[in-house]
Order: structure tokens, then C-alpha cells, then sequence
């Protein structure tokens, strides 16, 4: 059993539900409230005093005071918390400012005290009802940013260096490529150098697989049928 007591600053209006919080944990934990305010001119003060403490912030009042947060909670004794009711999501706001813990006002007394100890212990602690959400939305966007990278790699490339990269793929050596696109076997040579050093490889070969993994050249269709049929055989 952890025995390590924690100390709690609150900073929300709804005094009355914290009063009962507190009574529960006075009987029962090492966990000790020692304050419940949602005065400016308290809370701020307080938290710069430099014992280790966690401090409870509402949604309502990281909004209203998100520059000042930001601020106060990169001091090292301190470790942010943010608390809100289920209909508010302030995750963006929370993790702006560096809070480690996120809970809800309605979860159990027992998820609680599991969220403060895990805060305490510097762990990260947010609630599913609010994580839920953005990991949906990040599964959904996550292969639209992928295609978006890879286009963006590719656009790091001249319109030449792919004309050289998508030869490159089909087999063609140096003269092959400088006849192919009527360059010298100098400037094809160049071409090839600028593509390694973008790709971050050391040879003409790996390039050549880094471009067909992110789809910067397509496989010609005779060389996979080639393949195909090597694959039966």
C-alpha cells in the first residue's frame, strides 16, 4: 500500500461537492486537501510555494487562465490535473499546458483516488470519455496524414530527380537513364547523388525500395508480372 501523502489544491467553484470529497479522504487516505478556492488571488500564490503538490484545475478556469497555467505548472514540485464535467472536453487545453491527469466529476470515488495516486506517482491518468474521442478521430485521419507525408516526400524531389528515381525502378543504368531522358551521364549522375542524400541511403538499390514503399514510383506492371510468374514457378 502506498502511504506517501499527497497534497491537493483545488481550483473550482463547486466548494460544496469538494467538502465531501474531502471528508471521505480525511477518514480514509493519506491523500490531504488543502484547499478549495476559485479566488485568483488565493490559488496562485499557493502554488508557487514550494512544497510537491497536485493541483485539481476546473475546465472553466484552465480556459480563463490557460497563459498562466501554462506557465506555473512547468514548476518541479507541481503536477496538473485537470477536472471537468462529462458534457466538457478541455483535453487539448489539459495537455497544452503540460497536465498529466484528466478526471471526470461523475467517475467513481475509487477511479478517483486510482487517478490521483497515479498523477502523484508522475504518471499520465486520463479518462477514457475523454480520450475516447480523439483516438477515434486520430484513427480516422491517421492514413490521410500518412498519404499526405508521403506526397510531401515526394514533392522534395525535382520533376527530373522522379523522372530518374521511376528509371531508376525499372532497371535502367546510367547511360540507359542519360539516353532515356537525353542528358549527359555527368548530369544523371548528379540527379542519382541529390536522390541517395534525400532518400538517406547509400546506394541506388535501397532508393529504389524506399521509393516503392512510399509509393513515390509505381512497380512497372511487366517487371510484376515477371515476378508474379517467378513466384508460381
Amino acid at each position: 500500500m502506498n502511504n506517501k501523502e499527497i497534497k491537493l489544491i483545488i481550483i473550482d467553484q463547486d466548494s460544496l461537492f469538494w467538502e465531501g470529497f474531502r471528508y471521505l479522504l480525511d477518514m480514509k487516505h493519506t491523500i490531504h486537501v488543502e484547499k478549495v478556492t476559485d479566488d485568483k488571488t488565493v490559488f496562485f500564490p499557493l502554488l508557487e510555494q514550494p512544497s510537491e503538490k497536485i493541483v485539481l484545475i476546473s475546465g472553466q478556469f484552465l480556459q480563463q487562465y490557460k497563459r498562466e497555467f501554462n506557465k506555473i505548472l512547468q514548476l518541479p514540485h507541481l503536477k496538473g490535473m485537470i477536472i471537468s464535467d462529462r458534457s466538457e472536453n478541455y483535453l487539448s487545453d489539459a495537455l497544452d499546458v503540460g497536465a498529466i491527469g484528466y478526471s471526470l466529476k461523475d467517475m467513481s470515488y475509487e477511479g478517483f483516488i486510482e487517478a490521483i495516486r497515479s498523477v502523484s506517482n508522475g504518471l499520465y491518468w486520463f479518462h477514457p470519455h475523454v480520450t475516447g474521442p480523439i483516438l477515434k478521430e486520430y484513427v480516422r485521419v491517421m492514413p490521410k496524414i500518412e498519404t499526405r507525408e508521403k506526397k510531401m516526400i515526394a514533392h522534395h524531389f525535382t520533376r527530373r530527380e522522379l523522372d530518374v528515381l521511376n528509371l531508376l525502378a525499372k532497371g535502367y543504368n546510367n547511360k540507359m537513364i542519360a539516353r532515356e531522358l537525353e542528358v549527359t551521364n555527368f548530369t544523371v549522375s548528379s540527379h542519382i547523388r541529390s536522390i541517395l542524400k534525400k532518400c538517406n541511403v547509400h546506394d541506388r538499390t535501397a532508393a529504389v525500395v524506399k521509393a516503392f514503399e512510399n509509393g513515390w514510383v509505381k512497380i512497372d506492371p511487366k517487371i510484376k508480372k515477371e515476378v508474379e510468374i517467378l513466384d508460381e514457378e
